[in-house]
């Protein structure tokens, strides 16, 4: 399996979105898949300013995985799962350009 790219939410590539795929697929303490596999593989990031502080494992009822980590003094959640379950907890989305939408809003385009 290999990665051809990752896609923001309006489809443009990003690499704010390969680095959150990657800090999610080299932390966490689950089953590792071949998605995870294939996103370490594809490109390096140095995350050695990024500490993990937690992690909650996917499960089948959420169907999401979510890690807490903490990057100078910011905190940052990374999800990873079924599309429509990530939304479901999101208020906002950021956009390219770091503009910050109601999640509904940019579900409904």
């Amino acid at each position: 399996m290999k990665i051809h790219s990752a896609v923001d939410v309006e489809g443009k590539d990003s690499d704010r979105v390969l680095l959150y795929a990657y800090l999610n697929a080299t932390s966490e303490s689950g089953y590792v898949n071949p998605i995870d596999t294939a996103i370490r593989e594809y490109k390096t990031f140095d995350i050695s300013t990024y500490q993990k502080l937690d992690e909650v494992a996917y499960d089948f009822n959420r169907k999401r995985l979510s890690i807490l980590f903490k990057k100078d003094s910011r905190n940052l959640i990374v999800t990873k799962g079924a599309l429509k379950n990530i939304l479901d907890v999101c208020s906002t989305v950021i956009v390219p350009r770091n503009w910050v939408f109601c999640v509904s809003s940019v579900v409904a385009t």
